[in-house]
């Protein structure tokens, strides 16, 4: 069960990597078609909740003495829910106001997942590293966006905006990694446990 979770997470963090992949080469062009926009925010979209769903299910197969580990995956899912609704006001903010909302809601993503990814460290290598760098980009996003009412000229926000979804990316092909390294972890714990049960019956 928790194996195939962290193998849900894990596509979900994939589908993410395809959709900002996707997503570099149109930011700052012109002419863009809108069913190419529409398909790359659905794909990270579902790929934000399939890693969510996968997070929240990891934390029903643990036992509810693990508080420390449980506490760590619902924060986890709270910060990959509130990455989606950041996402979302982004797409549609076009004023100081709804950025600074979205910055707030940026903030707020990333305090709970880095939270959460700190109180398991232990048992998922690398998924903090992933969560700063994930985390980070959106940062980084967030900020070009506001700055160009500033400061930025719309080059630099390209450039800055490209950065921040490279760096996302990164946190993407990181947190695939980690999960997916949790899974073959769970796996092959599940099947000595299993070959141990076999043995015990047999003798």
């Amino acid at each position: 069960m928790k194996a195939r979770a962290w193998n849900l997470t894990v596509a979900g963090y994939s589908a993410v990597l395809v959709g900002l992949l996707a997503e570099l080469p149109t930011i700052g062009a012109s002419g863009t078609p809108a069913i190419a926009t529409i398909g790359t925010a659905v794909l990270i979209a579902v790929g934000v909740l399939l890693a969510a769903v996968g997070v929240l299910q990891v934390r029903r197969s643990i036992d509810r003495n693990r508080v420390r580990e449980r506490s760590g995956l619902a924060l986890q899912t709270a910060g990959l829910l509130t990455l989606l609704i950041t996402a979302i006001t982004l797409q549609v903010s076009s004023t100081i106001p709804s950025l600074i909302l979205a910055a707030s809601f940026a903030l707020g993503a990333g305090g709970l997942a880095i939270t959460g990814a700190v109180r398991i460290r232990g048992d998922v290598p690398f998924l903090l590293l992933a969560t700063l760098l994930i985390f980070g980009g959106l940062g980084l996003i967030v900020a070009s966006q506001i700055g160009y009412y500033f400061v930025l000229s719309d080059v630099a926000t390209t450039v800055v905006t490209d950065l921040g979804v490279a760096v996302s990316a990164c946190g993407c092909v990181v947190g695939a990694y980690a999960t997916g390294l949790a899974a073959a972890i769970e796996s092959a714990s599940s099947s000595s446990d299993t070959a141990a049960a076999k043995t015990s019956r047999s003798g």
